[in-house]
């Protein structure tokens, strides 16, 4: 086989490499995505980057089931991390819906205006504490006979 030949297949394998790689490549590497209720049950929600390449920011979106549609609950959080470095960002759902479970979904938006999305983590909201009753150990007094010396 001629070299020239050799040379243009193997440069055709290293595109066609190329491509698929950066089509299936990721814009953020998610280090974590959370949620946690706080004593206002509020939720936090938290997630953490490893690297960012080209995104633009973030949105929170949120169901009360762990399938579409989703309904955006925060703004464009601006993206903060880059190629070499990641960022730690939060948002704070101060209006989740109680006495079932909210369904989060991260949109990570890339500088193409394709989205990668996140998710979805879960937590379960209660209504009222139920209060569990305790027994309570009541001290008795048991009379001794004095002793004499």
């Amino acid at each position: 086989m001629p070299t020239k030949r050799i040379s243009s297949i193997f440069f055709l394998l290293a595109l066609s490499s190329l491509l698929i790689y950066q089509s299936v490549q990721a814009a953020i590497d998610l280090i974590y995505f959370r949620a946690t209720q706080q004593q206002d049950d509020s939720i936090l929600i938290e997630w953490e980057t490893g690297t960012e390449i080209d995104t633009v920011g973030f949105l929170v979106t949120r169901n009360t089931a762990p399938y579409p549609p989703y309904e955006e609950i925060s703004p464009i959080i601006p993206s903060e991390g880059s190629i070499v470095s990641g960022f730690k960002y939060s948002f704070i759902d101060e209006n989740p819906i109680e006495d079932t479970t909210n369904y989060y979904m991260l949109q990570a938006i890339n500088s193409d205006q394709s989205i990668e999305y996140h998710g979805p983590i879960s937590i379960t909201l209660g209504g009222s504490p139920t209060l569990t009753p305790t027994p309570t150990i009541t001290p008795t007094i048991t009379n001794t006979p004095a002793t004499s010396r």
